[in-house]
């Protein structure tokens, strides 16, 4: 009930319009996780917006091992009259997060961002 329906999500890996399809992205989410924690370490009103400055940790098991995903990212909430998100727009850099710690992907990602 925190989220509105219809309503718009975007996460920089995929972009939501229900509120269902949005529950069981983060139920999947959550599922591929040992665990997460988020921080909020900045809040910023402006007229109808709402940014939050964040850093979210999450763990998780790849090949046999647990491995620690840190990431820094910016969120933009809009909400409706009833006080449920209608639109929220992510920012951050997946290389940075989950995607750097993939077989092929991550060295792949580590060393385009070493080399830019």
């Amino acid at each position: 009930t925190i989220y509105a329906d219809p309503l718009y999500f975007n996460d920089t890996l995929v972009t939501l319009t229900q509120r269902d399809e949005l529950a069981a992205h983060l139920q999947a989410t959550a599922e591929g996780l040992n665990s997460m924690s988020l921080t909020v370490n900045h809040i910023i009103k402006d007229g109808s917006d709402v940014y939050l400055r964040w850093v979210m940790e999450a763990r998780f098991s790849l090949l046999g091992s647990e491995r620690l995903s840190r990431t820094i990212g910016i969120s933009q909430l809009r909400f409706n009259a009833q006080g449920q998100v209608v639109f929220q727009q992510d920012f951050w850099d997946s290389s940075q997060g989950m995607d750097q710690h993939l077989p092929v992907i991550g060295p792949m990602t580590r060393w385009l961002r070493e080399h830019d």
